[in-house]
């Protein structure tokens, strides 16, 4: 399946684009994304998506953070079925070792440090979510 941007957000703490099933967000340098930005997260998800099952992939390029506190909120969004992670250095992997021990049965989490094999693996976990051709 061909991944087309459906649209792009630039925030201050990150530029999240929009695809047909899932995000990828790029969270720009030194950021931690706390309860404010996984708001802002939550509200373009919630227009893009609204009930329809979804991903996101968290493209950390540049070296941030997100207070695995915000698991607990993430965990309330019934439609969002994976979390991919991709990173290059060993604070990307340990944090993501933090931040799977937070997220619910119901919801799968994998690191990469390659975007393309993220989204593939996407959309081998949202397949079973989507219409038949």
């Amino acid at each position: 399946m061909k991944n087309v941007e459906l649209h792009a957000y630039q925030l201050d703490f990150a530029q999240i684009k929009v695809y047909s099933n899932f995000l990828v967000t790029t969270p720009h340098m030194g950021v931690n994304v706390d309860a404010n930005e996984l708001d802002q997260m939550i509200a373009i998800a919630s227009k893009h998506f609204e009930d329809r099952p979804f991903g996101t992939i968290s493209y950390r390029i540049h070296q941030s953070s997100i207070n695995p506190f915000n698991y607990k909120t993430i965990s309330t969004i019934k439609n969002l079925k994976a979390i991919a992670i991709v990173g290059k250095t060993e604070f990307s992997y340990r944090n993501y070792e933090i931040e799977k021990m937070f997220v619910e049965a119901n919801q799968k989490i994998q690191f990469f440090h390659e975007l393309p094999p993220a989204i593939e693996w996407m959309q081998n976990e949202l397949s079973p979510y989507l219409p038949p051709l």
